[in-house]
């Protein structure tokens, strides 16, 4: 999507990134222009569920959605098939598809990091993950998912 951005000459309202690739794009390293960043949308929203391996780790948007710390291997996804599988790299096409059916789904709290929100430290905002993220939210956004569906925490 930072391609097709960059190469189009129209303004685009959204971007949502479903786990953005590292392979080709952050290792090797490319040209930034290249790769997908808050620039390349009016709002750029990052689901990483597998950042460091077959994803980017770092913030790409205007918010960054960081489930079960945002690497691999996701919950469920935990044997070495389904590492080669790209299971968690998948997971976040099945998060986003998931918060269309059931928009309160995954709430997630603004946080410094992961190791932050798993002691506790107060959540300064909190918004959905997926498709009703809060258009007004910026920052890195934590949370915890089931490991097999449905993986949002909250029911309809």
């Amino acid at each position: 999507m930072g391609i097709a951005a960059s190469a189009s000459n129209v303004a685009i309202g959204r971007i949502t990134g479903l786990d953005p690739a590292r392979p080709l794009f952050e290792f090797p390293k490319r040209s930034d222009s290249l790769s997908l960043d808050r620039s390349d949308a009016n709002f750029v929203d990052v689901i990483h569920s597998c950042g460091g391996i077959l994803g980017v780790q770092k913030p790409t948007g205007h918010v960054d959605f960081y489930p079960n710390s945002g690497g691999a291997p996701q919950p469920g996804c935990d044997s070495i098939f389904y590492l080669i599988e790209a299971c968690s790299h998948s997971r976040s096409h099945r998060y986003f598809a998931e918060s269309i059916t059931n928009p309160t789904a995954f709430p997630a709290c603004h946080n410094d990091n992961w190791n932050s929100f798993l002691t506790g430290k107060e959540c300064s905002h909190q918004t959905s993950m997926g498709e009703n993220v809060d258009h007004q939210a910026t920052g890195q956004y934590y949370l915890k998912t089931n490991s097999k569906q449905p993986y949002g925490m909250t029911k309809v």
